[in-house]
């Protein structure tokens, strides 16, 4: 009886186990692409903020220059 019980925990504990194994893998992946994607939008972001401000600044140097 008791060699059964244990047999059934031990059963339960590495099938969850390998369930949570196989969970935290795609969570992973998963996670891993979303992280990468918001990165990438929010250097895009940047990057335009930044071209911006530099095409700002050109028109600024240019306006000094001529006056």
């Amino acid at each position: 009886m008791i060699a059964a019980i244990a047999s059934y925990i031990g059963a339960v504990i590495a099938y969850g186990g390998a369930a949570a194994g196989v969970a935290f893998a795609v969570f992973r992946f998963l996670g891993q692409k979303w992280i990468d994607g918001k990165f990438a939008e929010r250097l895009e972001v940047y990057k335009h903020q930044q071209q911006r401000e530099l095409e700002q600044l050109k028109f600024q140097i240019t306006l000094a220059l001529t006056d």
